[in-house]
């Protein structure tokens, strides 16, 4: 038996098994030690006729950050070589929401003159992860949401980068006035935040003018 370890093929790895005897090899496929949870087995061909190969296909599949490593043991019917080890290795990556100021936090804009708009508040999308931060959703729901705006929302923020979200408070009714601005990202621990817009509609402030003669 001969085995070679092919270029990958995202997010692949392979691993190449040749058999240069006259019978069937036998071929059992396994991660043995470590992390080996972290790594999935896609393709294991249980045998190989005599002069042919097959693939063993595998990957790392993180359940967390940082190093990773399992050792990929082929077991054989090979007098000579009853297995093969190969160790694997990778390294886990992940992005981490981080907003500013933090998940739940209420935004008042305070008493806005009706027809006009307010001073705007920013909410910083943080990526503190090792990954691309993929916002999936940045929307205003229930309430008076067509009396807010937002504008800004990324599709994506690099690690360590960080993306400026705007939303300012435009009533069209006296009272107080109100709704939800919700985050949906890809982090997979941390990735919703919610928050709370609040304002009050008041009529514009009267001008009286006097005429002195």
């Amino acid at each position: 038996m001969a085995a070679s370890a092919s270029a990958p093929i995202p997010p692949y790895l392979r691993s190449r098994v040749n058999n240069s005897g006259n019978i069937n090899l036998t071929l059992g496929c396994s991660t043995v030690g470590g992390n080996s949870g972290d790594f999935e087995i896609t393709q294991c061909p249980g045998a190989v006729v005599p002069a042919g190969s097959q693939n063993v296909q595998f990957r790392c599949t993180p359940g967390s950050e940082g190093a990773k490593a399992t050792t990929l043991r082929l077991a054989t019917n090979d007098f000579d070589e009853a297995t093969v080890d190969y160790n694997l290795l990778c390294n886990g990556t992940m992005p981490e929401f981080d907003p500013d100021p933090v998940n739940g936090t209420a935004q008042d804009f305070g008493s806005v003159e009706i027809f006009t708009s307010s001073d705007s508040k920013i909410i910083a999308i943080g990526n503190s992860g090792s990954e691309d931060l993929l916002v999936t959703t940045c929307q205003l729901a229930g309430g008076e949401s067509t009396e807010f705006s937002l504008s800004g929302c990324p599709a994506s923020v690099a690690p360590g980068g960080s993306a400026a979200l705007s939303l300012a408070c435009e009533p069209t009714s006296v009272g107080p006035r109100s709704t939800s601005l919700d985050i949906v990202t890809n982090d997979p621990s941390s990735g919703a935040a919610s928050y709370a817009l609040l304002c009050e509609g008041i009529y514009p402030e009267e001008i009286f003018i006097h005429d002195f003669e």
